[in-house]
């Protein structure tokens, strides 16, 4: 633990869960900050993160955008903006659903593949450098609890939003 989380782990009053909050938001901070000072690697124009995740959700398979917008907890039209700027760009491509020839299925293409390539590696350049001091067992631990926090929000978070978006709609009838 480096000396600001230990120092605010051992600070009466704060309990886990806040220490978590803030670190997240602290990893988040610093790596937009890392990726604004090292650049996109190869995006195109009017990239934005949640784009990124387009990608990376495509890569496991073709999917009609509801089901990109679903599983990224995004509105459609947020999905169609992005997807419309990954076509432009060459990354993802449209073809026929074999299922419903009215629909269209996004693809990801050899070159949005090769832009993933590029980030992971950028990703895993920069937390490498940033552990690299770290010993193996402190490692292990950390990519088997951010692994599980990982899974716990997919799993979780749907459900979660679901239950805010109800209870906002509630207060405002």
């Amino acid at each position: 633990m480096d000396a600001p989380a230990a120092a605010q782990a051992g600070t009466a009053g704060i309990d886990e869960v806040e220490i978590v909050g803030q670190a997240i938001a602290r990893v988040v901070r610093m790596s937009n900050c890392a990726l604004a000072q090292t650049g996109r690697l190869g995006a195109p124009p009017g990239w934005e993160k949640a784009t990124y995740l387009v990608l990376f959700h495509l890569e496991k398979g073709p999917r009609r955008s509801g089901a990109v917008a679903e599983a990224l907890l995004l509105d459609p039209s947020t999905i169609s903006r992005q997807v419309a700027t990954l076509v432009k760009a060459g990354l993802v491509e449209r073809s026929a659903d074999p299922e419903d020839g009215r629909a269209s299925l996004l693809v990801i293409t050899e070159r949005g593949r090769s832009v993933l390539a590029l980030h992971r590696a950028a990703r895993r350049d920069l937390l490498d450098h940033v552990i690299a001091d770290w010993p193996s067992g402190d490692r292990h631990e950390l990519a088997r609890l951010l692994a599980r926090l990982a899974d716990s929000l997919e799993t979780r978070l749907p459900a979660y939003v679901e239950s805010v978006a109800k209870a906002r709609h509630e207060g405002e009838s």
